[in-house]
């Protein structure tokens, strides 16, 4: 995995799963590649709040207003 691609996994599990905490170990087949960078975009700009998943898709549940908004 490259150095973006962490960082990338680590913002969405911080956005998507709620995660506060770290300890990154190298490995392999990682779920955290299956969503787009879209979908992390249109999160991060409306909230930085953990967002949810359910029968629509992702969407955020915070009042916060987001890095790009």
């Amino acid at each position: 995995m490259k150095r973006d691609d962490a960082i990338r996994s680590l913002i969405i599990s911080y956005k998507l799963l709620g995660t506060r905490e770290w300890f990154v170990i190298h490995h392999s087949d990682c779920g955290m590649e299956t969503f787009t960078d879209q979908t992390i975009r249109n999160l991060l700009a409306s909230s930085l709040k953990t967002a949810k998943l359910d029968e629509n898709g992702w969407h955020d549940i915070g009042e916060q207003q987001g890095v790009g908004g």
